[in-house]
């Protein structure tokens, strides 16, 4: 006969295997925040090249680097040392106590965010400009994704082992990621900007922002899979135009409260996290059934 401990046990084993395939880390491992970070970092930096150019032309951009006296290699582990080390401010550090409303954790998220762009750029790069824009190939849209990610893996993290009854007085990073994930971005990719789209058209009231994105072809005008969405969106394009080449202007949009609002109330999530999670796998299963 099944007890309660079978059920315990058979839940800390789906987590452990859970945990290990994705984060290559045990549940006891991530209690330790520093592994935690390191091991979101990682996952997190292949989820932000996946696509774009930087992968793609990897061998191109080291020939560049080292024509410039620098390492490629080196800067990318420049690059994830110092968002391991703002992370880590954030969550655990000083910054921790400083940074308590969503204007500050905005100039945080815009001063990394520029500070790995710059790290991840040649100088070459920085003084090409093709139709007005500078040319990067690890862009903006790269960074957003690399930070926020690690931040929602994180959050990921804190609350799997809030379930598993892991958590005690000395894990208190997992209560302040918890605390601070009611400022986290969600990551923009083409799935939450269809999903995005659908929350537009469903809006009672569009403020001048949406209004705005609309316009300059920021979000989809038709969102679903069958509609064609892309021939609304500059980020649906074909080729380089994706979300991994979206620029700092363009994502500051995706700031505004309002595009959310109206879908947390309806799905009572307590943050822009909790609706990007139901809405990445609602486009995730309507992607899985076009193809």
């Amino acid at each position: 006969m099944v007890n309660s401990s079978d059920y315990s046990n058979c839940r800390d084993t789906a987590l452990e295997f859970l945990f290990f395939s994705y984060f290559k880390i045990t549940p006891d491992e991530a209690v330790d925040f520093c592994q935690a970070l390191n091991s979101a970092i990682e996952v997190a930096y292949s989820d932000a090249t996946n696509q774009g150019a930087f992968n793609v032309q990897m061998q191109k951009l080291k020939e560049e680097f080292e024509k410039e006296k620098k390492s490629l290699y080196n800067c990318i582990i420049s690059a994830k040392d110092r968002a391991k080390t703002d992370i880590y401010s954030l969550i655990k550090g000083e910054k921790n106590s400083l940074i308590c409303d969503q204007v500050k954790f905005n100039e945080w998220h815009d001063k990394l965010c520029d500070t790995i762009v710059g790290l991840l750029t040649t100088k070459k790069e920085q003084g090409t400009k093709e139709n007005g824009d500078i040319t990067k190939r690890f862009t903006y849209g790269n960074a957003q994704k690399f930070i926020n990610m690690t931040l929602k893996y994180l959050y990921v993290m804190a609350g799997s082992l809030a379930r598993s009854n892991r958590i005690d007085d000395e894990v208190q990073w997992c209560n302040s990621v918890l605390d601070k994930a009611r400022f986290f971005h969600i990551p923009i990719d083409d799935l939450i900007l269809r999903a995005i789209g659908k929350n537009t058209r469903r809006m009672k009231k569009r403020s001048d922002t949406v209004k705005y994105m609309l316009e300059k072809r920021i979000i989809p005008k038709k969102h679903g899979y069958f509609e064609k969405s892309h021939l609304s969106c500059d980020y649906y394009v074909d080729g380089s135009q994706r979300w991994s080449n979206m620029n700092q202007e363009d994502y500051s949009c995706f700031k505004e409260e309002e595009l959310f609002e109206e879908a947390k109330e309806k799905g009572k999530s307590r943050t822009v996290l909790e609706w990007e999670n139901k809405a990445w796998i609602e486009q995730s299963i309507l992607s899985r059934k076009k193809h």
